[in-house]
């Protein structure tokens, strides 16, 4: 099987607990790999961390270069997860340019998410309501349209 190249590669959680697994793999699904294509990405061109096997030093090193190489890459801090924070600042080390961050409008306890300082400062966040989002795209998925 040939692999095509990653022309988008998206960082994000992927949740403990099976509730929290399945809202990150609907916001992978309804929201984040539908960007990427309304973006004019194909399928074959998309990807993320594949959380199904054991991490390795290899299958990290796999990821950096994909952080480092993609055309663009989207960031959802929507757990604040320090993986997804690591992933970001190698991105930015190395690419200062097409970088999508995306954030939730509010946190669990309905306050402002609050994003890390240095992230904030320095770049333009798109910010979301993941639930009611998420909620709205399974319904209309197939009618999809992302502005570019």
């Amino acid at each position: 099987m040939i692999q095509m190249e990653v022309k988008c590669f998206i960082l994000m959680c992927f949740g403990d607990t099976p509730e929290e697994k399945e809202f990150y793999s609907d916001t992978y699904e309804y929201l984040l790999r539908p960007i990427a294509i309304g973006l004019g990405y194909k399928e074959t061109e998309i990807d993320r961390a594949d959380i199904s096997g054991k991490a390795t030093a290899s299958l990290a090193q796999n990821y950096l270069v994909k952080i480092a190489t993609a055309e663009l890459v989207i960031a959802d801090l929507s757990n604040n997860s320090s993986s997804v924070y690591y992933e970001l600042g190698v991105r930015h080390a190395l690419v200062r340019k097409r970088t999508v961050i995306l954030a939730p409008n509010t946190n669990e306890n309905g306050e402002k998410f609050k994003v890390a300082f240095d992230v904030v400062n320095d770049h333009h966040i798109y910010r979301y309501n993941p639930d009611h989002q998420i909620a709205i795209l399974k319904q209309e998925s197939s009618r999809l349209i992302v502005s570019r």
